[in-house]
């Protein structure tokens, strides 16, 4: 799903995200929540009562005639939640022999662990395309070859592992090849910025 929506990645700030989220304390709860079930029988009965909870809450929440609807379910799904942890925990204290083992941990450290060797082949895929995408818009607007392979030489050099300073360049860089005719490096340098100010004249 990550390959699939890496167009829309538009800032390095989604990968600190990605880090952040893959490490958060709070998995460690949902680890454990997920860890104990319910019997077959309860979940069957359970499912759709929380299925259909969340489904009149969410439709509830479009009107505000309806605000007491919304706060009656949104209550109910927050208290069974509470009551899920707080299972769950008792769950873990008691059979703690069950839970806290070797194969338990590698479990629960291997999605964490793939998350983060992710980052770096994605963010370099990212890249690569952000790279591909600008180089086809430049074969329209710079005609002359040669020109267009200096360019593209020195967006590399500057751009470089730079997302950020990619995408503005990919941005802004119409405007002075088209309208000011301007091709230096440093019109390059000034747009991986956002500080271009172009000269009528």
């Amino acid at each position: 799903m990550s390959l699939i929506n890496i167009n829309k990645i538009n800032d390095k700030k989604y990968f600190r995200n990605v880090f952040l989220d893959a490490i958060k304390w709070t998995i460690a709860i949902e680890f454990i929540v997920n860890f104990f079930a319910f019997s077959l029988t309860k979940e069957i009965i359970l499912v759709p009562i929380l299925f259909l909870s969340a489904s009149l809450q969410t439709v509830a929440s479009f009107d505000p005639k309806h605000k007491q609807v919304e706060n009656l379910f949104k209550n109910l799904l927050m208290y069974f939640s509470i009551f899920v942890f707080i299972f769950s925990l008792y769950k873990t204290i008691n059979e703690y022999n069950i839970v806290f083992t070797m194969d338990n941990l590698k479990s629960f450290l291997l999605p964490i662990i793939l998350s983060i060797t992710f980052l770096p082949f994605m963010y370099l895929y990212n890249l690569l395309v952000k790279y591909e995408t600008l180089w086809v818009r430049l074969k329209f607007m710079v005609r002359n070859e040669t020109e267009r392979k200096r360019l593209k030489r020195q967006i590399l050099i500057i751009a470089n592992f730079d997302i950020n300073k990619l995408l503005n360049i990919s941005k802004n860089i119409a405007k002075p090849i088209n309208v000011y005719n301007d091709f230096s490096t440093e019109m390059i340098k000034q747009i991986s910025k956002g500080q271009y100010i172009g000269d009528d004249k």
